[in-house]
C-alpha cells in the first residue's frame, strides 16, 4: 500500500527534487495482520494502513536498505505477473522482535524533527531501572530468568506460578509456547525482555485513586534516570503504549469483564514534583471481538500529548522520572497479568515535503501469527513495493 505522501515524495525523486523515496524500512510490532475486510472480524482488530498513514503502529527499529532489484509476481486475485521493486535489508543479529508490520521510509528520521523526532521511550527491559513501590521506600524489579510455571517445587505447566508482584521476564518464555496463550495472542513482541505485574498491581478503581477499594496501599513501577526532552514537541504528537494482558492459567480463555486501568505519569523531580498524568481507561472486553469470537491481547494504546492532565509548573522539557501504576478491576485480579512491551513518542507534526511513510503493509504466518525474528541470529528482510498505473 502506498501512502499519499509517498506518492508525493516519489513524485519530487522522479523529478530530482529529493535525494531519495525508499533508503530504510522500518519493522514494526503493532497491530494484527488479518484478512482486509474480512467478515469474520471487527475493523478495530483488523486494520488497514490508509493513504494518509504516517507511521507504523509501533515501529521496533529501522533499517538500511542494501540491495534493490525487479522482479515479476504471480498476482493471486488477478492471476497475472505483476512488477515489484525488491528492498532488501538486514536486521540486527541480537535483537528478538515479533514483527507484524513493515514499512518503507525516504531517510533514517526526519531531519527537521531533529532530536524531537518520533523515538522509543522505554523499552521495560532489564536494562532500565525499574523499581516498583507501596507508598514508600522502592525495590528493585528483579529479572526471573527461570521457567514461570515451576516454583518452591511445584509445578504447573503453562500457568504462571512466580509469585513476584513485579518482574521482568523473558519474552520468549516457555508459556508462550502454548497454543491457548498464541491464539490469544498474548506473547510480548518487542526486544528480548518485558516488565510482567500482576493484575492488581495498583488497586485502582473507577476514579483512578491507588489507595481505593484496598487494605493496603497499591504498588507502582517507576525509572528515575530517564532524560525526555518533549519540549519541542507539539500536542498532536502521539504516546504510544505497547502492551498485553495475560492470563496465569494457560487454558483459562476468559478475557477480562472489567476495565484495565493504567496510569503514566510523567514527572520533574524537583520541589512539589509537577507532573502530566495519563489515565488509561480500557473497558472490558476490550481485549475481546464479538464478532469472530477472538482475543486480542496485545494492544497497543495511542493517545496524544493533550490526552495529558498537566499540573502547574510542570515542564515537558525536564522530565526526569516516569511513573506508571496498573490494575484490572475484577472480581478476581490474580487470574491476570499485564505486559508492558514499549512505550514511543510519535512525532507527526513536524511536516518535511521529504520525509513521511512512503507505504507500508501487515505481515503474518500462514498460521496468522507474528514472523518471528529470533535473538542471536541473522536476518534479512524484504519489502516488494508494486508498480501499476491507475
Amino acid at each position: 500500500m502506498i501512502t499519499n505522501d509517498g506518492k508525493n515524495i516519489i513524485a519530487k525523486y522522479l523529478l530530482n527534487q529529493a535525494p531519495e523515496f525508499a533508503s530504510h524500512i522500518a519493522i514494526g510490532v503493532g497491530g494484527h495482520a488479518l484478512p482486509v475486510a474480512s467478515a469474520s472480524y471487527s475493523a478495530s482488530v483488523s486494520p488497514v494502513f490508509s493513504s494518509t498513514s504516517k507511521s507504523l503502529d509501533f515501529e521496533a527499529l529501522r533499517v538500511p536498505i542494501l540491495s534493490k532489484g525487479l522482479i515479476k509476481e504471480l498476482d493471486e486475485e488477478t492471476d497475472e505477473y505483476v512488477e515489484k521493486i525488491v528492498f532488501k535489508a538486514e536486521l540486527p543479529t541480537d535483537q528478538r522482535l515479533q514483527i507484524t508490520e513493515i514499512g518503507l521510509f525516504p531517510s533514517e528520521s526526519n531531519s527537521l524533527a531533529e532530536r524531537f523526532g518520533s523515538k522509543t521511550l522505554l523499552s521495560f527491559t532489564n536494562a532500565e531501572p525499574w523499581t516498583y513501590s507501596q507508598f514508600g521506600s522502592g525495590s528493585v524489579v528483579p529479572y526471573v530468568n527461570l521457567p514461570l510455571d515451576s516454583f518452591d517445587g511445584e509445578s504447573s505447566p503453562g500457568d504462571i506460578e512466580i509469585p513476584n508482584v513485579a518482574m521482568f521476564i523473558n519474552s520468549n518464555s516457555s508459556i508462550f509456547d502454548y497454543t491457548d496463550r498464541k491464539n490469544r495472542r498474548e506473547e510480548p513482541r518487542y526486544l528480548d525482555k518485558c516488565l510482567m505485574i500482576s493484575g492488581d498491581f495498583s488497586k485502582l478503581d473507577s476514579t483512578f485513586n491507588p489507595l481505593a477499594n484496598s487494605a493496603s496501599a497499591g504498588y507502582y513501577i517507576e525509572n528515575s534516570s530517564v532524560r525526555l526532552n518533549l519540549g519541542r514537541n507539539l500536542p498532536t504528537d502521539k504516546i504510544k503504549l505497547a502492551m498485553s494482558v495475560v492470563n496465569t492459567i494457560s487454558t483459562d480463555n476468559v478475557a477480562p469483564n472489567g476495565s484495565v486501568r493504567i496510569i503514566v505519569e510523567f514527572i520533574n523531580n524537583t520541589v512539589n514534583s509537577p507532573k502530566a498524568y495519563l489515565n488509561i481507561d480500557l473497558p472490558a472486553n476490550y481485549f475481546y471481538d464479538a464478532l469472530s469470537g477472538d482475543q486480542f491481547r496485545y494492544k497497543v494504546i495511542t493517545k496524544s500529548i493533550s490526552d495529558f492532565t498537566i499540573s502547574p509548573s510542570f515542564s515537558w522539557s525536564e522530565i526526569d522520572l516516569v511513573r506508571i501504576y496498573a490494575s484490572i478491576d475484577v472480581e478476581d485480579p490474580s487470574l491476570y497479568r499485564i505486559i508492558l512491551d514499549g512505550l514511543r513518542l510519535e512525532n507527526i507534526s513536524t511536516i518535511n515535503p521529504l520525509y513521511s511513510l512512503i507505504g507500508a503493509e501487515y505481515i503474518k504466518t500462514d498460521n496468522g501469527y507474528p514472523v518471528l525474528k529470533e535473538e542471536n541470529s541473522t536476518s534479512y528482510i524484504e519489502y516488494r513495493f508494486g508498480l501499476g498505473v491507475s
